[in-house]
């Protein structure tokens, strides 16, 4: 688990600066506290951070084959790599260390870019062959590892986070203005792009190979989705499940260091960790975090589970001046504004664990795979009430309205449109009525996000439970993955997922949509996996997610509602995309009490100090 950088000039004669790559490099020092590397080349540079978590004392990076004809700086754990190096050294191929990076080398040697279609774990990395001069970059299946580029000006640039790229002097931070309505409607971007003109990621599942010829980027997975009907029965369906997962934890407790596990108490969390101590017979570590709003506060149920388990648990309560002390840094370290306001808490728990372990295995990705979000029960009851008329339809959602429930005035809202509509809708944190009317960017609203989005998923022709798995899996969990790896590597945290083995994945999207929901039950085929290991009180308790108490903060003046200031700055008014009368008017209706905008007022402030961190201040840390 590493920081990986580089810089290619197509003008082999063109000499790297090594100061250019050693800052880009150390901008990024947290995600590879142990150790440091540069190689260059004729117009070429690469540069690593090093988190040692196997082969601690040999697996060095950069790193080469035995001819020192190909070089890799790779981010990232490859959990099949004894059995592949087995068969590579069958094949005649002399490995030098230990460690899972010299594996993938000798993979590209024997089997060029298809070598990524063999690696089982999460991985970002980049292949120079000095015979080709061809740069060859790769990203895992699911995305759980960050990758990011920028190419002009004869050159080619890539790091592990954007502020590396930054340190590069022609790049020059400015907002990408046609993703802001997506992030306010969404809370984070799909595809490629980034806040960042000109600055791309590179997504997943995708390899990028740069040569004379120029760029070219492949898909090398496509989601594995069911093509016809579930045949097997939920008891078999649960076997299949549990030997996967069991097998996808044994094979992430690969470390020369001490690892635990996120355990919240939530079901997810708790079954990897129950997964976990079975194969970690003593002093397996858990973390967990707590708030005072007992509204908000799961540490009896986190500390439950952990019992359960036999583990050695560390709960971490995150007070409102912890999370207004943090928020700053976040963002520094997120490289984009944060998406979720769990984050801070993430990264704050992730310092606390550094503290007794270096890896730790969450239970990220099982929502996505098995429908465990309100809005998967959302569309089961739009297809239970289709047949209501029309006109019963406004008359309820009205109602509902009045009643102030949010879930249910969504849902009536969404009885009356087509599939296709009502699933984005579905997805919306802030509808996008609200997100026009604190916009400026007219312009930018022309370009429909929502339809962008679901363009692959419906030329498949895929039923509507389809559509937003695949809109889950590929756009929404990409940004809750990039948030994990952010918030963890600030720590100096190895994060592991083994829900998103790609194994796994492929028997999640077999397994029938009846067997996962219902209109009243979700996760069911997980839910009856845990039952084999947690009581029925941690495996059926109310899903309340991992929520943060952001409306009753704000409101808090000496707290993070002081934050709320810089939505009248000076500065804040000058951006001129803000329709500043209107953010005036929803500050002092939230602060009145009369109504709820924190979701919005979050992403507005974000969206500031994103700002004045990257744009106004080029990226530097803030003190």
């Amino acid at each position: 688990m590493c920081a990986i950088c580089g810089i290619v000039f197509h003008d082999p004669s063109v000499v790297v600066d090594r100061q250019v790559l050693l800052n880009m490099r150390d901008r990024m020092t947290h995600r590879g506290p142990d150790g440091a590397g540069l190689f260059t080349d004729s117009g070429v540079g690469l540069g690593h951070r090093r988190l040692s978590i196997i082969d601690v004392e040999g697996g060095h990076q950069p790193l080469s084959n035995e001819d020192d004809t190909i070089w890799i700086v790779f981010n990232g754990e490859i959990y099949n790599h004894d059995v592949l190096r087995r068969d590579l050294l069958g094949k005649g191929h002399r490995f030098r260390t230990k460690s899972d990076t010299e594996t993938i080398v000798h993979l590209y040697e024997e089997y060029g870019a298809s070598c990524v279609e063999y690696l089982n774990g999460m991985f970002a990395f980049a292949l120079w062959d000095t015979r080709t001069r061809q740069l060859f970059l790769a990203r895992d299946r699911m995305g759980v590892k960050p990758l990011y580029y920028w190419a002009g000006k004869g050159a080619f640039v890539f790091a592990s986070e954007i502020k590396a790229l930054l340190a590069w002097d022609f790049i020059r931070p400015s907002l990408n203005h046609e993703l802001v309505p997506e992030y306010l409607v969404f809370r984070h971007l799909s595809g490629n792009r980034t806040f960042f003109e000109q600055i791309h990621t590179l997504e997943p599942g995708h390899i990028m190979t740069l040569s004379e010829s120029g760029l070219r980027i492949q898909r090398y997975w496509v989601m594995p989705f069911r093509q016809s009907s579930d045949q097997k029965s939920l008891s078999e369906r649960v076997q299949e499940l549990d030997d996967l997962l069991d097998d996808s934890v044994k094979l992430r407790l690969m470390s020369e260091v001490p690892l635990g596990t996120y355990c919240s108490g939530g079901v997810d969390s708790s079954l990897v960790t129950a997964y976990t101590s079975r194969h970690v017979t003593s002093g397996l570590n858990t973390f967990s975090v707590g708030f005072e709003d007992p509204n908000f506060d799961e540490s009896e149920q986190a500390l439950h589970a952990a019992q359960v388990c036999g583990t050695v648990h560390h709960p971490l309560l995150v007070t409102e001046q912890m999370f207004v002390e943090t928020l700053q840094e976040a963002i520094w370290f997120h490289d984009q504004p944060l998406n979720h306001a769990n984050s801070v808490p993430i990264l704050l728990l992730s310092r606390l664990a550094k503290k007794t372990v270096t890896v730790m295995l969450s239970g990220e990705g099982s929502d996505e795979l098995f429908g465990g979000y309100p809005r998967y029960r959302m569309i089961a009851a739009k297809n239970l009430l289709q047949a209501v008329p029309t006109a019963a339809f406004a008359s309820a959602s009205r109602l509902v309205a009045l009643a102030g429930a949010r879930k249910l005035d969504k849902l009536m809202g969404m009885l009356a449109r087509p599939f296709e509509d009502a699933i984005v809708t579905n997805a919306e944190f802030v509808t996008e009525a609200m997100a026009k009317n604190v916009s400026r960017l007219d312009k930018e609203w022309a370009w429909n996000g929502r339809y962008a989005r679901l363009a692959e998923a419906q030329a498949d022709g895929r039923d509507p439970f389809a559509w937003l798995f695949y809109l889950d899996l590929t756009h929404y969990l990409v940004s809750l993955l990039d948030r994990q790896d952010k918030m963890s590597m600030a720590a100096g945290i190895e994060s592991r997922v083994p829900f998103l083995d790609y194994r796994v994945v492929k028997l999640a999207l077999e397994i029938g949509v009846e067997k996962k929901i219902s209109l009243f039950r979700n996760k069911i085929v997980v839910k009856k996996v845990a039952e084999r290991y947690l009581p029925d009180d941690v495996v059926y308790r109310q899903k309340s997610g991992f929520g943060v108490p952001l409306d009753r903060w704000f409101r808090n003046r000496r707290g993070l509602g002081r934050f709320l200031d810089h939505l009248s700055s000076s500065a804040f008014r000058q951006r001129g995309y803000w329709n500043t009368n209107r953010v005036d008017r929803l500050i002092s209706e939230h602060l009145a009490g009369s109504k709820n905008h924190g979701e919005i007022l979050w992403e507005l402030l974000n969206m500031e100090l994103w700002s004045q961190t990257f744009l106004d201040g080029n990226g530097s840390r803030p003190l």
